[in-house]
């Protein structure tokens, strides 16, 4: 919050606002722009960027360093590199995007989120863009802090902090673009923005020793073919700049599309892949209502993959891991796990919350598939594919034949998993591994290699193609199906 107001100050002092860069800047008003997914081209609004940007690049190489920026009209950008090479160095960057109460409505959020419109901090197709050791800090709807669009962007020890209601990343790389950050501290607070995010064209996002902290809204938002790699980086998601949990949301909307304000359970993840995006961590510590989430709006081929080695995913409400109308797939290799309580480590569902599904358009029902591997660890908490029989309702499950049919697959590798396998495809336990069965549990092909074991607690009653079964020892079964007493 001190950050806040000293940017805010900054942006009160008319004289602390540049006009530098190597082209000339003229002044203006931007155009009228239209609704839609978009009301202008990348050139229209690197065109307002352009004219509104306090420090504008667009060949050569230019360095600033110990300045104080802020964009001319602050529904825009503060600093864009169009192309060429700029460094921007223990400076204060400041923007405030499009405010609730703006009277300037030029700007759709769709030009935010695929242009950055109103990015504190703007890279173009080939431009290269350095920031060491600033402070950058947005304060309206659609305000991203570090945007890249089809640009290198490199980041060392800057703080990013973005406190619009909505749609304001904190760094964001669409259409190939890349950001690199060492040492970077990223803070969001309102929905719909991601502390990491890859938007349209994709992009690239890799972090070394950061903190990424979103109030409300995923800490990394992989979107299509985004890929992002985290390394010994923190992943925060429902707590306050100053550490507070953030249970409840008020999320005002300002009457926009129908919607009035309202209180609603924080439910943010700390990961989200769509499509075909990719996440790698190392020794990184994810803790946030949801941990990872897979999902789609719509059947899909794509699948979405995580690869994690070391550190933790801590749920506070919901599930460790939770694919939703999507494909996902995985390796945790030696991550210590923790869903919240009654909630599950993996979670396969077929059926799309309404929340997610197109506007206007209720839950539905969408094909989901899991594929997951759990290595080198101890991992406790059920795992469950939903087959949901009808939209809408939750407690209708597919039964008999159609029970697998949302396909749950799942490796245990030197590693124990202790808890129960509901509506599991397939189960297979190899290098050592251990079941330790703790619910009612049913896996349609299960494989237990030597030296491996299912370990029943006492009374279990276990069925092979509905034929009793003593013990599951080395070998393969169908049609597993173990009742506790």
């Amino acid at each position: 919050m001190k950050a806040l107001k000293q940017v805010l100050a900054c942006a009160a002092a008319a004289a602390l606002t540049l006009t530098l860069g190597t082209g000339a800047l003229a002044s203006g008003e931007a155009s009228g722009g239209a609704s839609g997914p978009a009301s202008l081209t990348w050139e229209q609004s690197a065109a307002l960027s352009r004219q509104n940007a306090a420090i504008w690049q667009d060949e050569g190489s230019s360095a600033y360093a110990d300045e104080r920026i802020v964009s001319k009209e602050n529904d825009f950008t503060a600093a864009f590199a169009e192309g060429g090479s700029l460094s921007l160095s223990d400076s204060v960057i400041f923007t405030s995007g499009r405010e609730a109460q703006s009277p300037n409505t030029t700007m759709h959020f769709a030009d935010a989120n695929f242009y950055g419109t109103a990015a504190a901090v703007l890279a173009g197709t080939g431009a290269e863009l350095a920031l060491a050791d600033d402070l950058i800090v947005t304060t309206g709807e659609g305000a991203n802090g570090v945007f890249s669009y089809g640009g290198e962007i490199t980041m060392t020890g800057t703080v990013v902090e973005c406190y619009g209601n909505e749609n304001a990343h904190g760094i964001d790389a669409v259409q190939g673009g890349t950001i690199c950050g060492v040492g970077i501290d990223v803070y969001t607070s309102g929905i719909n923005s991601g502390a990491a995010a890859t938007d349209t064209g994709g992009g690239t996002i890799e972090l070394v020793d950061s903190a990424l902290a979103a109030r409300m809204a995923p800490g990394v938002y992989m979107d299509g073919d985004g890929k992002a790699s985290l390394a010994n980086t923190t992943v925060t998601v429902g707590f306050d700049r100053d550490g507070n949990a953030v249970d409840w949301a008020y999320v005002t909307n300002d009457g926009r599309d129908g919607v009035s304000d309202e209180t609603k359970p924080n439910t943010a993840e700390g990961l989200v892949l769509t499509g075909n995006a990719v996440i790698t961590a190392a020794d990184t510590d994810v803790i946030a209502p949801y941990g990872v989430k897979f999902h789609s709006q719509s059947a899909t081929s794509q699948v979405g993959a995580l690869t994690m080695t070391g550190g933790s995913i801590t749920s506070t409400a919901c599930d460790v891991i939770y694919v939703t109308g999507a494909n996902g797939s995985g390796v945790l290799d030696g991550v210590t796990c923790s869903p919240a309580e009654g909630r599950y480590l993996i979670r396969v569902c077929n059926l799309v919350p309404a929340n997610l599904a197109e506007p206007g358009v209720g839950a539905k029902i969408c094909a989901a598939t899991g594929d997951f591997t759990l290595k080198n660890g101890v991992y406790t908490g059920d795992v469950w594919a939903l087959n949901a029989a009808e939209e809408e309702t939750w407690g209708a499950q597919l039964e008999d034949a159609g029970r697998y049919d949302n396909a749950l697959k799942l490796a245990v590798e030197s590693a124990s998993l202790t808890g129960a396998a509901i509506h599991v495809a397939e189960l297979t336990l190899s290098e050592g591994a251990v079941w330790a069965v703790t619910g009612d549990s049913d896996v349609g092909v299960l494989t237990v290699d030597a030296g491996c074991a299912v370990e029943l607690p006492a009374g279990a009653v276990v069925t092979v193609n509905g034929a009793a079964a003593d013990a599951l020892t080395a070998g393969t079964y169908e049609n597993v199906i173990i009742t506790l007493a």
